[in-house]
């Protein structure tokens, strides 16, 4: 993958948190390269972009080859769409629900005491409520269509 410059150096707030972040091709750590412009990982050399300065880690995702991982997500949400959510379950319908599924239970058993989790991009909320439902652990969803940049910095500093 090309690196893809950025107008906007990378926030603070990734600077200080970037060993949270692995890279989605290998899993090894990502620094930040080209004066800031992109993170770098430094197992496969691979470089991804960032967008408002908030890295844009999708894989794969080469539109030259044809294959991006926006659709690849769409196309399985059709195939696999969510399970039937009511507007207002309570935390046990929730559980119950959520263990149905062998993503948001597994998710779930590998989420240790004392987490903080920030889902950017949550949708429906539903996963982040679930997870939230273990004692101990801080969990904060945030959907696609509020996350810009100075919104991410600001929700995520009040977070903190």
């Amino acid at each position: 993958m090309t690196a893809i410059a950025s107008l906007v150096a990378p926030s603070p707030l990734l600077v200080q948190n970037l060993s949270i972040f692995m890279c989605p091709a290998c899993g090894g750590a990502l620094d930040i390269a080209g004066e800031g412009a992109v993170i770098a990982c430094r197992g496969c050399s691979r470089q991804w972009g960032l967008g408002g300065g908030i890295p844009r880690l999708f894989w794969p995702n080469d539109a030259s080859a044809g294959t991006d991982v926006t659709e690849m997500v769409k196309s399985f949400y059709e195939e696999t769409p969510f399970p039937n959510y009511d507007d207002l379950d309570s935390p046990e319908q929730l559980r119950s629900k959520a263990a149905q599924g062998q993503f948001a239970r597994l998710l779930n058993e590998q989420v240790p005491h004392g987490a903080r989790v920030l889902e950017c991009g949550c949708g429906t909320g539903q996963l982040s409520n679930f997870l939230g439902l273990t004692w101990g652990r801080s969990v904060a969803g945030v959907p696609a269509r509020v996350v810009r940049h100075r919104d991410l910095e600001r929700r995520a500093a009040s977070y903190r």
